[in-house]
């Protein structure tokens, strides 16, 4: 089995699923990778509920990563989520980002819409991460966005939900974390 070259972006700082050559119609083909990084955004109740893609990791971006109160998350974003609009809300917080995603592999981000790939997309390349590595998938379970990976016939990855588990995450840690005043 040969293993496909991952299409170059167009535009290497580009977020924007729709512009992405991975997208949910190709996504089973480029899975299971050693150089990639597969992240799945969504929260854990939305997982839980809903499925998710084989082989993707849980990093839940508004629970975690960002929101744009910045209240329990490792930054706050501006309205719109551009490079540059992430404000670190503990010294910490760009270790722990960097502790998660490596720089020199490529990272695929699925999220319910396709919006916080997008914007973590732009924070990484805030951080200095190269655009060329990064690919917005898609709002994976989003049919308004584009089609759900979950209706797709092909899609052999697809693990179904769990129905309505009651499961919340607290990332207590976040107690012990420096705060930037």
């Amino acid at each position: 089995e040969t293993t496909l070259t991952i299409p170059k972006k167009e535009t290497a700082n580009d977020s924007y699923a729709k512009n992405s050559p991975i997208n949910v119609y190709n996504l089973d083909k480029y899975l299971f990778r050693d150089d990639v990084i597969y992240v799945d955004l969504r929260s854990i109740e939305m997982i839980l509920e809903e499925g998710h893609v084989a082989g993707f990791k849980f990093i839940p971006f508004y629970d975690f990563i960002a929101s744009f109160s910045g209240d329990n998350t490792l930054y706050k974003i501006s309205p719109g989520g551009q490079v540059g609009g992430f404000v670190a809300q503990y010294t910490e917080s760009n270790t722990i980002i960097n502790s998660l995603f490596e720089k020199d592999k490529f990272i695929f981000f699925i999220s319910q819409g396709g919006s916080e790939s997008s914007y973590a997309i732009n924070l990484l390349i805030q951080l200095g991460y190269d655009g060329n590595l990064l690919y917005n998938v898609g709002g994976v379970m989003n049919p308004e966005s584009m089609p759900s990976y979950k209706s797709i016939e092909t899609n052999k990855y697809f693990v179904e939900g769990h129905g309505n588990l009651e499961m919340t995450f607290k990332y207590d840690f976040l107690e012990d974390l420096t705060p930037i005043a």
